[in-house]
């Protein structure tokens, strides 16, 4: 079963008076049909739209409610030109009944992406890694600023920043915690594929026409991700169906930001050392500098940076 809601236009809402029922079209019609056809079998997929309204307070947890968990975002095959434009923000949530904490028991979750669905804009709960993940923080410089001085280039170039980021990050198995204006916090299950996924940002970054209008305020636009590995402990939020992620390496990541110049990809020695382990590096041509130990606010002892760039394939790395 699929739910949407949000009619805006009256003249899609006709009662007929020979049969005496009201008849309901327009876009609104058609989402709705779109999110129930890529529903699971025995589940409620709800839009984004659908999902903001819930009264989240009233309902976690009750005894026939117990997780709302964010199933991703989603292009759907069946939508028509008309519906298009809602098509990027389905963010589908699912209402599963006698379920825990763990995501591993919601067996319906990787099956939203074979019902329905023409391609993923933004992978859901689902796709979030326990236990131990990678996480990795881009930001662009200055985002509060650019948005008092020039807005409608800034926004303009905020929504690049996020789209080119997305695309990668479901391209690379990432799971997008948040996203707020010029911040994207993410996280991996391997190390290797947080670090080819910075790289490919940066890639795609210098390659958008930016607004002309921003350029004259910076020399540099972004700061391309910073990388650090260690267990974590996630819990889903009720307001969101997304996961909160807590623990030591969520401080680490955000400090080595701290450390980064505008243009570069800085990992801790630790994602360097597992991603090498894991072998993914050579082939994707990616290369790595050790810059030796740093000391870090708020961070204890000395943590290892390396400077991660594209070099020849068969460079070692």
């Amino acid at each position: 079963m699929g739910m949407h809601t949000g009619i805006t236009d009256p003249a899609d809402v006709v009662f007929e008076p020979v049969s005496g029922r009201t008849i309901y079209t327009g876009p609104c019609m058609e989402l709705a049909r779109a999110v129930s056809d890529a529903a699971p079998g025995g589940g409620l997929l709800l839009s984004a739209e659908a999902f903001v309204r819930l009264p989240h307070s009233s309902l976690a947890p009750t005894t026939t409610v117990d997780e709302l968990v964010n199933g991703g975002s989603m292009l759907t095959s069946s939508l028509s030109r008309a519906a298009a434009t809602f098509s990027r923000s389905i963010a589908a949530a699912h209402i599963a009944e006698d379920s825990t904490n763990s995501l591993s028991s919601s067996p319906w979750l990787p099956t939203l992406d074979s019902v329905g669905t023409q391609c993923w804009c933004c992978t859901g709960t689902s796709f979030a890694p326990t236990g131990t993940a990678t996480i990795a923080f881009a930001n662009v410089v200055h985002a509060a600023s650019l948005l008092s001085e020039v807005p409608t280039a800034a926004r303009q170039a905020l929504n690049t920043f996020q789209a080119v980021c997305l695309a990668a990050l479901t391209q690379h198995q990432g799971y997008a915690v948040e996203l707020v204006d010029g911040l994207l916090l993410a996280a991996f299950h391997e190390p290797w594929h947080a670090i080819v996924w910075a790289l490919d940002c940066q890639q795609a970054m210098a390659h958008q026409a930016w607004p002309a209008e921003l350029l004259d305020h910076l020399a540099g636009l972004g700061k391309p991700p910073r990388l650090d590995v260690g267990r974590v402990a996630a819990t889903v939020m009720p307001q969101t169906g997304r996961i909160h992620y807590r623990g030591k390496v969520m401080n680490r990541a955000a400090r080595v930001c701290s450390r980064c110049l505008p243009g570069q990809v800085l990992a801790t020695g630790l994602v360097w050392e597992y991603s090498a382990q894991q072998g993914g590096l050579q082939a994707a041509g990616v290369r790595g500098d050790a810059l030796g130990p740093a000391e870090m606010k708020g961070v204890p002892g000395l943590i290892e940076l390396v400077h991660c760039y594209l070099g020849p394939p068969d460079c070692p790395a």
